[in-house]
């Protein structure tokens, strides 16, 4: 549907004269960054999960709402270039990570490295983005990325708030 999009709107865009080929390429090469950033997304979520199984909590699915929402909430923080969490809640959970673009030379495992220091975060105050990965109730999970000039911002979104007293 999208390619047959592209190809009709060609002509209206002055470009007419392009080759079928690059188009192709072109439409090739996004469906791959979605590929490499869905199989970064399950990597990330695969982490969470076996520090979840550990204490045999139920596995996170990624959710499809969540995603967007996740996104949206990334890309907000790469045009402030500030670090915040989003003031709407309805009950789910957020964890925000945030890094120098200096940090990372590869930034395909951007999310698994967030799950990371998220699983590790020891120095929060009373551990609170460990309790939220550990949140027994949750069972769904958005991830959202994004950079600024400078930094780069991983959002995860849970379906539910950790209640941080278990």
């Amino acid at each position: 549907m999208k390619k047959m999009l592209l190809l009709m709107l060609i002509p209206l865009l002055g470009i007419a004269q392009t080759p079928k080929s690059l188009v192709n390429d072109y439409l090739a090469k996004q469906e791959q960054k979605k590929q490499l950033h869905l199989e970064a997304i399950n990597k990330a979520i695969d982490y969470q999960n076996i520090t979840r199984n550990y204490f045999e909590y139920k596995p996170l699915v990624l959710d499809e709402k969540l995603t967007k929402e996740a996104q949206k909430w990334a890309h907000y923080l790469a045009i402030k270039n500030k670090v915040e969490h989003s003031t709407k809640k309805d009950g789910q959970g957020e964890l925000v990570f945030y890094a120098p673009k200096t940090w990372f030379k590869d930034t395909t495992n951007l999310m698994i490295n967030a799950s990371v220091f998220w699983v590790l975060s020891d120095n929060d105050i009373e551990r609170l983005t460990t309790e939220q990965v550990l949140c027994k109730k949750c069972d769904k999970i958005g991830f959202g990325i994004a950079s600024s000039r400078d930094t780069y911002f991983v959002v995860a979104k849970y379906n539910k708030m950790a209640d941080f007293n278990n």
